[in-house]
């Protein structure tokens, strides 16, 4: 999802916080972006929460993408993800 430019006030870095829920005991791949725009990929295999909270410098795209098979439970499982730039929500995924 590309979001173009957020309206935040400009500046030389920003904190990006990337957050995500995950039934606990579901294994996931979460892939993020750094501050040097490199992608990172991390096997959680617990479930629960998730976070890695950057400070990006203006300008570096942010790419956050989690991997999950959802367990086939009732109530069903279902999967947060959440962006923040300097703790403005610019993405939210339920």
């Amino acid at each position: 999802m590309n979001r173009g430019e957020l309206k935040i006030a400009k500046k030389a870095t920003y904190t990006v916080n990337y957050t995500t829920l995950i039934p606990n005991g579901t294994p996931a791949e979460i892939s993020y972006t750094d501050k040097d725009g490199a992608q990172h990929t991390d096997k959680y295999a617990t479930g629960g929460r998730w976070e890695k909270v950057i400070e990006m410098p203006s300008g570096t795209a942010i790419k956050f993408h989690v991997d999950v098979t959802l367990p086939k439970t009732e109530p069903a499982g279902r999967l947060v993800t959440t962006i923040k730039v300097d703790n403005k929500v610019v993405s939210e995924q339920i």
